[in-house]
């Protein structure tokens, strides 16, 4: 039978820097450029029809970022048909409200 080591057994130090290792990068908060999606959420009013839409997407430099969708609830509706992951896209900071915002190629 095989030993499963107790929580007292257990190097969490060794653990820890397992983890530390495969750490992701910090996002960019400001982000401007071409962005490829990674993941992605459409929310929807209280009457159910869509009214926003943020990606998690990763830059030409490997690093990553969080962007509003830039588009009108009728094509949010509309990228709800389709599987965004992938698709790619250009990010721009907008310094007055402080959000990143993206164009999906396509839309």
């Amino acid at each position: 039978m095989r030993h499963h080591p107790t929580w007292e057994e257990s190097d969490f130090l060794a653990i820890q820097a397992r983890l530390d290792a495969e750490a992701l990068p910090e996002p960019v908060e400001a982000a401007n450029g071409n962005l490829v999606v990674e993941t992605y959420v459409i929310g929807h009013d209280r009457s159910g029809e869509p009214d926003h839409g943020i990606v998690l997407g990763r830059l030409e430099d490997g690093r990553r970022t969080f962007a509003r969708i830039d588009a009108k609830p009728q094509i949010l509706k509309e990228m709800e048909k389709i599987e965004l992951i992938g698709l790619p896209g250009v990010v721009r900071h907008d310094e007055d409200s402080g959000y990143n915002f993206i164009k999906i190629e396509g839309f």
